[in-house]
């Protein structure tokens, strides 16, 4: 009964607040809806699952099932429902109703975990790390501490076969070198832009890591084994803040972090128990604090009413082929019209990644014999250093139309 009542204050927190879908995990799932093979016929840096999965079920209806599933099995391995509460005010500040990777693999990771704990068979473990790193591919390290606690190498070998299973697959289509370029070369470059820890308020850090330090002195002190295994989880979770562009990168690690505080709190002597159990309270007090001015925040930037007014105006104009310089992405689904490069999403870094970026976008707009092109206004920030296809734009068409927040060119 207090669990269904700590799901609904959850659930009440995810419907408080638009969720964000970013167009990796809209526009992506829609074009392999289309027929389109991820990394054989368009870019993508992340892994292929969930590109497959948000073709079945709607991406806001999936984001609130993680994350009340993740609330769910905190639940069941803590057995404790202030613990628990402490769990839903963390994820709720983490992931700020974002939409991203990292949160369904801090499921596949609960999942692991538990079955881990339950002495589960190492081929359903495997199979569990297999799956989140078709998610994200460095979700395959949570093997390392699962190899030392289970002193096997089965896991290992599920995940890689898997692996091999995926190679092969994308071998037979033609899709091997564009997958092995976009997903492990490109992301191997991408750790040169390091960001930083996405968080702003320094309090809220600055207890966090007391009450963290203060947990493992504890642990240590009390001889707590069982607080070892998430952990380490904890820290192998350190390797999605490697580019850490928003709070929601922080999921995996946060949720390892409450397990690892809660199991000790639950098995440390009284003194020790009082020292944690005042830490959380602050913690708890700072961040929904922290909760209640970002929400606030957020509901005014995710007021879509006037986005979807301009994409509505701007779409009755494409009668024939278009492309969109900018980040118009819904109108491609609007008109169900594929887009006619290979990098349906643009990244400012694709420039230095991809020497002739540019050229191969103008290559396929001629292939494709495009006629209209929708420049967004302004011209989004990421966008105005590609000056090769503004220069070709303002040679070979010319402008048409002026929408709120739009300008249509139609060719010469």
């Amino acid at each position: 009964m207090v669990l269904l009542i700590i799901i609904l204050v959850h659930l009440t927190f995810l419907l408080s607040l638009p969720i964000h879908i970013w167009p990796e995990l809209s526009f992506l799932p829609w074009l392999v809806s289309k027929g389109l093979v991820p990394y054989r016929d368009f870019f993508d840096n992340h892994g292929f699952l969930l590109s497959y999965a948000l073709t079945i079920i709607a991406g806001n209806t999936f984001y609130i099932l993680t994350q009340l599933l993740s609330t769910i099995l905190v639940y069941k391995i803590l057995r404790n429902h202030l613990m628990t509460v402490f769990f839903v005010l963390v994820s709720v500040f983490v992931s700020e109703n974002y939409f991203w990777y990292e949160g369904v693999i801090t499921v596949f990771y609960l999942l692991t975990y538990r079955a881990l704990t339950q002495k589960s068979s190492p081929v359903l473990i495997g199979f569990l790390v297999g799956l989140a790193s078709f998610i994200k591919p460095t979700a395959v390290l949570i093997l390392l501490p699962i190899g030392i606690y289970k002193k096997s190498l089965v896991p290992v070998l599920v995940t890689g076969f898997m692996w091999v299973v995926v190679c092969i697959t994308y071998w037979i289509i033609g899709g091997l070198s564009p997958l092995i370029s976009d997903l492990f070369m490109f992301n191997q470059f991408l750790f040169k832009y390091y960001e930083g820890l996405p968080i702003g308020d320094k309090r809220i850090l600055v207890t966090a890591s007391g009450v963290l330090l203060l947990s493992l002195y504890t642990a240590i002190r009390s001889r707590a084994t069982k607080s070892i295994l998430p952990f380490t989880f904890m820290l192998v979770s350190l390797v999605f803040l490697r580019l850490t562009y928003g709070k929601e990168h922080l999921v995996p690690m946060a949720t390892f972090f409450v397990l690892f505080i809660g199991l000790v709190f639950t098995s440390a002597s009284r003194r020790y128990k009082l020292f944690v159990g005042l830490g959380l309270l602050l913690l708890s007090i700072a961040l929904t604090r922290q909760i209640n001015y970002r929400y606030s925040v957020l509901a005014k930037e995710r007021d879509q009413s006037k986005r979807v007014a301009t994409l509505a105006n701007v779409a009755y104009y494409l009668d024939k082929k278009f492309y969109v310089f900018g980040e118009f992405y819904e109108l491609y689904m609007i008109r169900d019209q594929l887009p006619p490069t290979y990098f349906p999403i643009h990244f400012q870094i694709f420039q230095q990644f991809f020497p002739d970026y540019e050229q191969q976008i103008i290559n396929r707009l001629e292939s494709e014999h495009i006629e209209i092109i929708v420049i967004p206004q302004p011209i989004p920030s990421n966008f105005r250093n590609l000056i090769q296809i503004q220069t070709y734009i303002n040679n070979n068409y010319k402008e048409v139309n002026e929408v709120s927040s739009g300008k249509i060119y139609r060719k010469n």
